[in-house]
């Protein structure tokens, strides 16, 4: 089934407060944080603090699985055209089959390289992260953070609630 923008929207801000939930999770200290369109320039979505050390994150989210027309092929991560300042990428798969939603933390150089190749809209295709997980990682101790999806519908329905009370 389509998803509206505005769900689209939701999604990937829940995302980003598992995300986060995350980092704070492993100690980071999280210093600031972007949602889009709330600069002229193009920002990372989360500054956090960890070991240390300043690690900016782009967070993407997708779905493992996405309707064409009458067939149904691997979901791609919509990637910025301006390539911003940071460390790494949360990249999220929303897995539909599975149940399950997966954090990997990769490194920026192949998807920023991906971007500077494919200017116009760039779509990352899933593969690629599945492949970069094991030599790419932006926390070499952290591995794939596996979760239940409903920890992903739960986020969007409370930010949902919120959203209501404005």
């Amino acid at each position: 089934m389509p998803v509206s923008q505005r769900e689209k929207a939701l999604r990937g801000k829940a995302f980003e407060n598992i995300v986060t939930d995350e980092l704070e999770g492993f100690g980071c200290e999280i210093y600031q944080r972007f949602h889009g369109g709330e600069s002229s320039e193009h920002l990372p979505d989360i500054y956090a603090v960890c070991d240390g050390q300043m690690k900016r994150i782009e967070a993407k989210l997708t779905q493992a699985w996405e309707k064409e027309g009458d067939r149904i092929r691997s979901g791609r991560f919509i990637l910025s055209e301006d390539i911003s300042p940071k460390e790494c990428y949360a990249f999220g798969i929303d897995d539909q089959i599975e149940e399950s939603l997966t954090i990997d933390f990769i490194r920026k150089e192949g998807p920023d390289e991906y971007i500077r190749v494919h200017r116009k809209r760039p779509k990352y295709p899933i593969n690629r992260v599945l492949d970069a997980r094991d030599n790419a990682r932006c926390f070499p101790n952290i591995g794939t953070i596996v979760r239940p999806r409903e920890d992903l519908l739960n986020e969007v329905r409370r930010l949902m609630s919120h959203e209501g009370r404005r």
